[in-house]
């Protein structure tokens, strides 16, 4: 199956308001938010958020979802 999208040559002025371009305000608000975010998944993670590398983090988050399914899988025995 092909797919081919071409743009629209006469826009409307909807969808001309969808194309925006971002601002390099828009980006600091955005780095911001992921930087909040990895903090509030560090602080939930760990009782001390700091000193913990990227890869800690992956690590636990696998080790938990590893521990989630099998609390699944015995959910489903029970059942």
């Amino acid at each position: 199956m092909n797919y081919n999208q071409q743009a629209n040559p006469n826009p409307t002025n909807s969808e001309m308001d969808s194309k925006q371009i971002i601002k390099s305000s828009d980006k600091k608000f955005y780095a911001q938010r992921d930087a909040n975010f990895k903090d509030r998944v560090y602080r939930i993670l760990f009782d001390d958020p700091s000193g913990h590398s990227d890869e800690e983090v992956l690590e636990l988050i696998t080790q938990l979802k590893g521990v989630d399914n099998q609390i699944t899988d015995l959910m489903k025995e029970v059942n």
